[in-house]
C-alpha cells in the first residue's frame, strides 16, 4: 500500500493504459466483425451477379436493354396513373374519437338499414353488416378506427350496388380483420379468413356475401360492379338453387299464360297428433288430403293437354324457369398508391 502511495501516478497511467488497451482491442474486434459482415454480402452479391451473367435468359444489360427497361417502367406508371383516374379513391376518413365512432356507426348502420327496406331488400334480423361486434361498445383502439371506416364506406358502396340491382336477401356479409389483436370480429357470419393483400401497386380488402336473388338481379349486381367508380374485382361466384320449385309457383305459372284456371294447391298434409284424435279420423283425415292431391295432379296433366292441344303444336315452349337462386361472390376493392 505504501509503494502504490509513493508511485500513484505509474499506478494510474498503467491503469489508464490497460482500460486504453482493452477499449481499443474491442474496436478492433468489432471492426473485424463488420468487415466480416461486408466480405459476406460482397460475396452473395457477386454470386448473384455471376448467376445472373450466366443465366442465358436474363437480357445483357447494354444500353438498348436499359433503355427498353425505362420505357417499360414509364408505361407501368402511366397505367397507374390511368387506374387512379378510373377508380378514384375513397374519400378520406374523418378524424374520430372513440364516441364519434360509435355515432357513426350507428348512424351508417341505420342508413344502410333504411336504405334496403326502401329497396325492397331483406334483411336477417339484427343485421349489422359484418360490425356485429362493435356495436355497443364503451371502448375502442384507436389505432383501429381509421381502417373500420375505410371498410364501412367500401361496405356502404358495395350495399348500394346491390340495393340497385333490387337483389330480394342480403344475408351474409363477411369482412377481414384489421388486427388480429384489437379488431373485435368473434361472429362466425362476420368473420372473413384472408387478409388485406398488400401488392407494389396498392393495398386489397376482400369481402364475401351471399344473397338470395333472380338471375337476371345477378347479372345487374356484376353490371354495377363493373360500372362502380371503384375499383371491386370478383374473384369467385358460386351459384345454386334457392330452394324447390313449388306448387304456388306453378299455379302462378299457369295463370301469367292464360291456361285454363287451376284449383288451389293442397297444402301441407295435417299434421294430427295422437292425442284424442282417433285412428279412423286420422285415416280419413289423410285421405281427404291424398284425394285433394290426385285432384290436383290430374288438374296439371289437364294443363300439359291444353298446352299441346294449341295451335302450332301448343305454342312457345318455355325452355327454362327463372328460379331464385342463392348466391355467393367473393371479391377485392383495390385502392391503388
Amino acid at each position: 500500500m505504501a509503494w502504490i502511495k509513493r508511485n500513484l501516478v505509474f499506478v494510474i497511467g498503467m491503469a489508464a493504459g490497460l482500460l486504453l488497451t482493452g477499449y481499443c482491442a474491442w474496436l478492433f474486434t468489432r471492426d473485424l466483425a463488420k468487415n466480416s459482415t461486408v466480405d459476406n454480402d460482397l460475396q452473395e452479391a457477386t454470386r448473384k451477379f455471376d448467376d445472373l451473367a450466366n443465366n442465358p435468359k436474363v437480357p445483357e444489360p447494354s444500353q438498348e436493354n436499359i433503355q427498353r427497361a425505362i420505357e417499360e417502367s414509364n408505361q407501368v406508371k402511366q397505367l397507374v396513373d390511368q387506374l387512379h383516374t378510373a377508380f378514384p379513391p375513397f374519400p378520406a376518413v374523418p378524424k374520430l374519437d372513440v364516441k364519434g365512432f360509435s355515432e357513426h356507426l350507428e348512424t351508417t348502420l341505420f342508413d344502410l338499414r333504411t336504405r334496403a327496406t326502401n329497396a325492397g331488400v331483406s334483411l336477417p334480423d339484427d343485421f349489422a353488416f359484418a360490425f356485429t361486434e362493435q356495436r355497443g361498445k364503451l371502448n375502442y383502439p384507436l389505432e383501429c378506427i381509421p381502417l373500420w371506416l375505410q371498410q364501412l364506406a367500401e361496405i356502404n358502396s358495395l350495399c348500394d350496388i346491390l340495393y340497385r340491382a333490387k337483389i330480394n336477401s342480403l344475408l351474409v356479409l363477411r369482412r377481414v380483420s384489421i388486427s388480429s389483436s384489437n379488431d373485435l370480429i368473434i361472429t362466425s357470419s362476420d368473420r372473413l379468413d384472408s387478409q388485406i393483400a398488400t401488392t407494389p401497386f396498392g393495398t386489397a380488402t376482400p369481402y364475401k356475401i351471399e344473397i338470395k336473388c333472380f338471375s337476371k338481379d345477378l347479372a345487374a349486381v356484376l353490371d354495377g360492379l363493373a360500372r362502380c367508380s371503384h375499383c371491386f374485382v370478383v374473384k369467385n361466384i358460386v351459384v345454386r338453387p334457392a330452394g324447390p320449385r313449388t306448387l304456388d309457383q306453378a299455379v302462378q305459372e299457369a295463370d301469367e299464360e292464360g291456361a285454363p284456371p287451376l284449383p288451389s294447391p293442397p297444402g301441407d298434409p295435417p299434421l294430427l297428433g295422437t292425442g284424442r284424435v282417433s285412428s279412423a279420423a286420422r285415416e280419413a283425415a289423410l285421405k281427404k288430403y291424398n284425394a285433394q292431391v290426385m285432384a290436383y295432379q290430374r288438374a296439371l296433366d289437364a294443363l300439359t293437354q291444353w298446352r299441346n292441344s294449341r295451335p302450332g303444336g301448343g305454342g312457345p315452349v318455355t325452355v327454362e324457369r327463372e328460379q331464385l337462386l342463392y348466391i355467393t361472390i367473393s371479391l377485392d376493392e383495390d385502392k391503388f398508391k
